[in-house]
């Protein structure tokens, strides 16, 4: 996006990042093209859930929680993660 002339608050924003990260990019971009930008170290704790889980698990989040045995109709951060932990095994917190 960046290459094709989008702002870096544009590419943030269109790919769900920090405006900050997106200016981070454009100006290895700038310094180093696009193999530095490639090259740069990914950032954060790997994911936990393979993509298929997460699909999965956005699948079973369009449920009810009373139908996964919760009191009542709302999902809660505790809630997602029982219900993550008692599907694939993970615990998180």
């Amino acid at each position: 996006m960046l290459l094709a002339g989008k702002t870096p608050a544009q590419a943030a924003h269109a790919v769900g990042v920090a405006r900050q990260t997106a200016y981070t990019w454009k100006a290895v971009l700038d310094e180093g093209g696009i193999d530095a930008l490639r090259a740069m170290p990914t950032r954060g704790r790997p994911a936990r859930l393979g993509d298929e889980q997460l699909q999965a698990l956005g699948r079973t989040l369009l449920d009810k929680p009373t139908a996964h045995g919760f009191g009542t109709e709302l999902w809660t951060l505790k809630r997602v993660g029982v219900l993550i932990e008692r599907l694939y095994g993970v615990k998180f917190g």
